[in-house]
C-alpha cells in the first residue's frame, strides 16, 4: 500500500493521490459531482485527465489546469504536503494508467467511507 491506496506502484499512487486530493478539495457545485451531489462521475475525471495530459508540459500544469476545470480554488492543507510537483514523470504515468489510477481512487473513495461510516455507527453506540 502506498499513500493509502491498494497499490506497490510509486508513480500511480503519486498520480491517483494529486488527483485524490483535488477532488476532496473540490466544492460541492464541481463539475465532477453527478447532478450537483457529493457523488463522483468517474467519467468525467476520466475526460478531463485525458484532455488536460494532452495540454500540460509539466505536472504543476496538469494540476493548475485540472483545479480549474473541477473548481478547486485551494488545495485542502492536509494534502498539499504530500503532492510531489515536480515530478513530471506522472504525466507519463497518468495517460498510459488512467483506468488503473480511476480505480485506486474509487477504492480510496470507497475504503474513506466505508471508515466514516464505522466512525458514526461506533458514536452512536
Amino acid at each position: 500500500m502506498v499513500k493509502g491506496f491498494e497499490t506497490n506502484d510509486n508513480e500511480r499512487a503519486e498520480a491517483a493521490y494529486i488527483i485524490y486530493a483535488l477532488l476532496k478539495s473540490r466544492p460541492e457545485n464541481s463539475s465532477v459531482n453527478q447532478s450537483n451531489q457529493k457523488f463522483i462521475d468517474w467519467g468525467v475525471v476520466r475526460r478531463y485527465i485525458k484532455k488536460i495530459f494532452k495540454k500540460s508540459e509539466t505536472i504543476s500544469e496538469f494540476i493548475e489546469e485540472l483545479s480549474i476545470q473541477i473548481g478547486v480554488e485551494v488545495i485542502d492543507k492536509k494534502y498539499i504536503r504530500d503532492i510531489d510537483f515536480d515530478n513530471n514523470n506522472l504525466l507519463k504515468c497518468l495517460d498510459k494508467n488512467t483506468f488503473a489510477i480511476i480505480a485506486l481512487l474509487q477504492q480510496r473513495f470507497a475504503k474513506d467511507s466505508e471508515d466514516f461510516s464505522k466512525k458514526n455507527i461506533d458514536k452512536e453506540e
